[in-house]
C-alpha cells in the first residue's frame, strides 16, 4: 500500500506498544490498532482494564503500510519495513522507554531476535506462545538495556477468545514492569543431587504452598 498510517500516542511515556504492519481498517482511519476495529478494541479494552488509557502510551508498527492482503511475510526485505524499522528505531532512542510491549510473532522477532523452531530449523515470526510474557533485552543499537515484552498479537486475541486472560495478564506486567527501568528477574536456585535432609525440607516446603508453578 502506499498510505502511511502513523504512530500515535506521547513521547512522554515509559510504555511503547509495537504491532506489525497496519490492517485495513487501520490504514482506512490512519491509525494503528484502530479502536473501532477488532484488534484495536481487544487492545484498547485492555489497557483500559489495567488503568492505561490509549493516548498516555506511543502506539506503532515495525511497518507504517499495509502488506498486500494483510500477510506480513510479503514486506520481509522490502524498503518499507527497512524504513519503518529505522523509524521505530529513533522513535525508541527518543522515548527511552521502560518497556516495550511486542504484539505478536514478527514484533517479537526484530525487537529481540527470538524465535520458534519447525522441524528443528529456526522459523522467524512464530514462537509467541515459548516465549509471551518473557522479559527480554532489546536487540536495537542503543536500546540493548530496554526491556522488550512480547505477548499475542491482539487479532489472534479476538479470533482465539481463549487467549484474553493471558494477554490480560502480560499487558498488565508489561504495564507493571514499566514503573521501573531495572530487569528484576526473579533469582534462580538449582538444586543438584539433593541430601534426604534437603528432599524432606522441600517436601515440606511444598506440603505448606499455596501455589505450585511446575517447569518439566
Amino acid at each position: 500500500s502506499s498510505i502511511r498510517v502513523p504512530a500515535i500516542g506521547t513521547l512522554d511515556t515509559k510504555l511503547v506498544a509495537v504491532g506489525e504492519a497496519p490492517g485495513e481498517d487501520e490504514e482506512y482511519n490512519k491509525e494503528p490498532f484502530w479502536p473501532n476495529a477488532r484488534a484495536g478494541e481487544k487492545f484498547t479494552n485492555c489497557l483500559g482494564r489495567n488503568g492505561v488509557m490509549r493516548e498516555d502510551i506511543f502506539i506503532t508498527n515495525l511497518c507504517k503500510y499495509r502488506p498486500p492482503q494483510n500477510h506480513f511475510d510479503t514486506l520481509l526485505n522490502s524498503q518499507q519495513l527497512l524504513d519503518g524499522l529505522q523509524e521505530l528505531q529513533q522513535d525508541l532512542l527518543k522515548i527511552k522507554p521502560n518497556v516495550i510491549l511486542a504484539l505478536g510473532n514478527w514484533p517479537m522477532y526484530f525487537l529481540t531476535g527470538k524465535h520458534g523452531y519447525e522441524h528443528g530449523k529456526p522459523k522467524p515470526g512464530s514462537g509467541i506462545t515459548n516465549h509471551r510474557a518473557s522479559i527480554l533485552p532489546c536487540i536495537f543499537k542503543g536500546l540493548e538495556n530496554t526491556k522488550v515484552i512480547p505477548t499475542y498479537h491482539p487479532a489472534h486475541v479476538a479470533r482465539e477468545a481463549k487467549l484474553y486472560p493471558i494477554f490480560d495478564m502480560d499487558i498488565r506486567r508489561a504495564i507493571d514492569d514499566s514503573k521501573f527501568p531495572e530487569f528484576n528477574l526473579e533469582p534462580l536456585t538449582t538444586v543438584i543431587n539433593p541430601t534426604p535432609d534437603e528432599i524432606e525440607r522441600a517436601a515440606y516446603e511444598l506440603l505448606r504452598a499455596p501455589l505450585y508453578s511446575f517447569d518439566i
